[in-house]
């Protein structure tokens, strides 16, 4: 019995407990459950024992099955049992400290004005945008990478800020919820137009995360059963966001003649789950573990940087960090040009420093979600819990396919997004201070005219 034998049967029991306790275990649904599945979905070959590595050809590439190496099992070995460790610690100091069950979203009158106004001007910023990029977009042969290359700033603001809404209106409480929600679909529906899945995936996790910890009173396999209709729902979901990448060109343009070819031939569906990205990342650990590429620290010596705005012109790129797709591309897809093969943060943190780092890593950021939460749980500005809601997807889930400094990048949009819409609502409601602190009982009807009136019931 060899070295992979052991550890991939090692990986596997591991990661079969894990999803038992998470789904069993009579606990609070938490953030680390969500990046222990995500863990487990973004290296799925390891479970099946082999991925699909590139084959280039004199015109293109193919693909062949590949064992995976064994230090790739132990290091996404270290990975969940890391995990596990928090779960444990987690669920022992929630015996001691009970928490409420659920968490407050409640906008009042003065936060949902600044939603549904805000929703308004990024839906016009997004109509401007589209228009703009229109002779990339609606062309007859859509090319995404020279989209990314013609897209500005404003363009990436525009789409984090789209998401960012979509949060607070499916997730928050609030007045004129339907309309804000209407315009929150057509502002993230600018993202598939672009032929982005991401915004709108991870929007969604973070949605269905608030959901479930309002409605989880036990363990999470009875919330599952109870609502196992719309459990249906949710992987019917999550296989079409799967089948879409290889079609979603193709929907820009409206070609559906494309699109009922590709679905019409045998096997293409199959195809699409055996090359997805989890194919393409599980390739990346494995084989930047095999050549044994090192970053020497170099892509995480400024990673901090990252959240300082605009570090990249004012330093004329001299502070930003080397990108890490940059550093292991020529050793591990020497034959790729014209497009990229994404990024692996675990793979990232064991470059730079051995498995003590990754294990660093981990433990920084399962810290983190415990911190994520408790500042969720806690009475404070709604739109600073809402750039919690919109940072936490990108940690727990999207996290595997990029590197530190990109995570820290894009976070940093979400603080400031949520620091300028505070500051906003402290000016708006400095003539009238205790109207901060209202938080509107839908129920009842009460409006904040009302309340600064007299009633301070609600306060």
């Amino acid at each position: 019995m060899t070295f992979y034998h052991i550890f991939r049967g090692i990986y596997c029991f591991l990661a079969a407990f894990v999803i038992g306790y998470s789904i069993f275990k009579k606990r609070k649904f938490d953030i680390l459950v969500i990046y222990v599945f995500s863990s487990i979905v973004y290296f799925f070959p390891a479970l099946i024992g082999e991925f699909q590595s590139f084959v280039f050809l004199e015109k293109g590439y193919t693909y062949k099955p590949q064992e995976i190496y064994y230090k790739s099992y132990l290091v996404l070995i270290i990975n969940l049992m890391v995990c596990l460790v928090w779960m444990f610690m987690s669920d022992c100091r929630r015996h001691k400290n009970t928490y409420k069950k659920t968490m407050d979203l409640y906008l009042n009158d003065y936060e949902s004005i600044i939603v549904v106004i805000s929703e308004i001007v990024i839906l016009c910023l997004n109509f401007i945008l589209c228009y703009r990029l229109r002779n990339y977009i609606f062309v007859e042969k859509f090319d995404k990478t020279k989209l990314m290359e013609h897209m500005t700033l404003f363009d990436t603001l525009a789409l984090n800020m789209s998401y960012y809404f979509f949060i607070i209106s499916f997730s928050c409480k609030m007045r004129w919820k339907k309309v804000s929600m209407v315009i929150a679909l057509l502002c993230i529906s600018y993202s598939l137009a672009l032929a982005k899945r991401s915004e709108l995936v991870l929007g969604i996790i973070a949605v269905v995360y608030v959901w479930v910890t309002r409605n989880s009173e036990s363990s999470l396999w009875e919330l599952l059963w109870k609502r196992k209709y719309l459990l249906l729902t949710g992987l019917v979901f999550f296989c079409a966001v799967f089948l879409s990448k290889p079609v979603l060109n193709a929907a820009v343009q409206g070609d559906w003649k494309q699109i009922f070819m590709y679905f019409k031939r045998d096997g293409k569906l199959i195809e699409s789950f055996i090359y997805s990205e989890s194919n393409v990342i599980t390739s990346n650990l494995n084989e930047i573990l095999r050549l044994n590429v090192t970053a020497d620290g170099d892509t995480y010596r400024f990673a901090s940087l990252g959240f300082i705005p605009f570090i990249g012109t004012l330093s004329d790129s001299v502070l930003v960090p080397s990108d890490f797709y940059e550093l292991y591309q020529p050793i591990v897809y020497p034959k790729i040009s014209g497009w990229g093969a994404a990024n692996c943060f675990l793979a990232e943190a064991v470059s730079n420093g051995g498995i003590l780092t990754l294990i660093c890593m981990v433990h920084l950021l399962c810290c983190t979600f415990i911190i994520m939460e408790k500042i969720l749980y806690k009475n404070m500005n709604v739109f600073i819990k809402a750039g919690i809601l919109a940072i936490m997807p990108q940690l727990a889930f999207y996290i595997h396919r990029n590197t530190l400094f990109y995570v820290i990048r894009t976070i940093r949009i979400f603080i400031y997004f949520s620091l300028v819409l505070t500051v906003i609502y402290i000016l708006l409601t400095y003539k009238h201070p205790e109207g901060r602190y209202l938080k509107r009982d839908l129920t009842a009807g009460k409006s904040v005219g009302w309340y600064l009136a007299g009633n301070k019931r609600f306060r």
